[in-house]
């Protein structure tokens, strides 16, 4: 197994107005975050984090928004594992990592369901995704990160069917570009329209998640934590939309 890991050069975006935001989110982050209750949460409440801190910089442009992005990660908890997705995505264009043969097939299965199906409301797919059995996964390691796939993947769903077309309006422009409904699928009915916009975050997001939980208890060094799931999980959901917006 492995992970796709570039590294990436620092820029003179260390002002001292930028240093203050960053380290004011770095407070914000260590309060709340004994209060979540699953790396999901905790991966939202970090993007929302991460939304503040880059409407704040007045300058964000295509040529920097990569580096403030890295000064965000820098503030929070495992954030060279952000990073690390990050870069990964933005380079690949989609998260990459040599998951078990059982696993892929897991989510190609879980994923083919939802290309498929037509949920009513968020109630109706949260219901669906936490209640789905894996039916290819045996592997102790695999069935364990298919619990923090699926947790990340609903939460990452939730968040970015409420919240991408703010993302979308980091940049001038961009906004107007989109409906009053946000996104630039049209076709179908609520879940067909949001699972087109969101499909490509969501989805990185979870195997971000999920290749952080394999690699760490084939390891044994440490345990699985919430902290690095979500930071794993944060820079491969950040990278997907920023590279949708550019």
């Amino acid at each position: 197994m492995f992970f796709t890991v570039l590294s990436c050069e620092n820029d003179n975006f260390g002002t001292v107005e930028n240093a203050l935001s960053v380290n004011s989110l770095m407070n914000k982050v260590s309060a709340s975050s004994h209060s979540v209750t699953s790396a999901g949460e905790l991966h939202n409440m970090h993007l929302d984090e991460m939304f503040d801190y880059l409407t704040a910089q007045h300058d964000l442009n295509s040529s920097n928004i990569d580096q403030y992005s890295h000064n965000y990660f820098n503030s929070i908890e495992y954030g060279n594992l952000a990073t690390n997705s990050y870069n990964n995505v933005r380079a690949n264009g989609e998260y990459d990592f040599e998951f078990s043969e059982d696993f892929i097939n897991e989510m190609e299965n879980l994923n083919l369901i939802l290309e498929t199906s037509d949920f009513a409301n968020m109630e109706d797919f949260k219901n669906y995704i936490l209640t789905y059995n894996p039916t290819f996964l045996e592997d102790e390691n695999d069935l364990i990160a298919w619990e923090y796939y699926v947790d990340v993947f609903s939460h990452s769903f939730e968040y970015w069917a409420g919240n991408s077309h703010e993302w979308m309006g980091l940049v001038s422009g961009k906004f107007n570009l989109l409906s009053s409904e946000g996104g630039k699928c049209k076709d179908g009915g609520w879940w067909k329209r949001t699972w087109c916009n969101v499909r490509s975050f969501v989805v990185s997001d979870a195997a971000a998640a999920a290749s952080n939980v394999i690699v760490t208890l084939i390891a044994g060094t440490n345990p699985v934590t919430f902290s690095a799931v979500a930071g794993a999980a944060l820079g491969a959901s950040a990278a997907a939309i920023i590279k949708d917006i550019f």
